[in-house]
């Protein structure tokens, strides 16, 4: 018979399993339906994505940084080893609200790297590690599953290093939110002070960014939620 305890974690397990995804899913949804709205509304600062990202990148002293075309819908990034920002194709051509918070976002990030924010470099840093506390991960939920489905609520030392891999996920996506809103912010400052937009369109430009945010924010409580279950039995078993 299963212990009560067991059952208990389980059913928080089956809960943050369940929460998560539909967060995730929320999230990214949210920011599609937002992106895509903004993306029919076209503004008095007509400048394509393209020419906003280079503005910004000349006014702020930064030369070195080359911004290309991607074919990839809603690929937009900044990668600080090739130092070029990738813009998909409609947010690289076009001049809508959408394509402008995109790209001057990337800017931003180009920005935050060649300033020495020591926040993204630290991100940078850990995308490596992020890729091995994945794999580790998904090797403890392997053996957990297929080998220890039940003892593994005894099995303290796997329980642990699972809890500490998973920290690894937290501190990333933690900064990644910091980052995230850090150039967010920087976009509507400069904005705000160039006078580019209506009040009306930089509204709509904070949205678009927002819903942007809610992506990381949500990668960042679905880590913190999935160490829950594994501190009640850590809990539990020293109760």
């Amino acid at each position: 018979m299963i212990e009560t305890n067991t059952l208990i974690v389980i059913g928080v397990f089956v809960f943050v399993f369940i929460f998560s995804i539909l967060m995730g899913i929320g999230s990214h949804y949210f920011f599609r339906n937002t992106y895509e709205k903004f993306t029919k509304y076209t503004t008095i600062f007509t400048k394509s994505g393209q020419r906003v990202a280079e503005e910004i990148l000349s006014l702020k002293g930064v030369f070195d940084i080359q911004v290309e075309r991607v074919e990839r819908h809603l690929s937009d990034n900044f990668n600080p080893k090739s130092q070029i920002i990738s813009l998909s194709s409609e947010v690289f051509a076009n001049n809508t609200i959408s394509s402008q918070a995109v790209a001057s976002h990337e800017a931003f990030h180009a920005i935050q790297y060649k300033t020495q924010s020591k926040l993204l470099r630290f991100r940078t840093w850990l995308v490596p590690f992020v890729g091995v506390a994945n794999f580790l991960l998904l090797g403890i939920i392997v053996i957990a599953l297929f080998f220890t489905p039940f003892s593994l609520f005894e099995n303290i030392p796997l329980i642990s290093a699972f809890i500490v891999i998973d920290f690894v996920l937290v501190l990333f996506q933690g900064v990644s939110v910091i980052t995230e809103i850090d150039a967010s912010s920087r976009a509507i400052k400069y904005f705000k002070e160039t006078h580019s937009l209506t009040k009306i369109e930089l509204t709509a430009f904070k949205k678009v960014l927002a819903a942007a945010g809610t992506t990381y924010v949500s990668g960042f409580l679905s880590a913190i939620l999935t160490l829950i279950p594994f501190i009640l039995i850590i809990t539990l078993n020293f109760s």
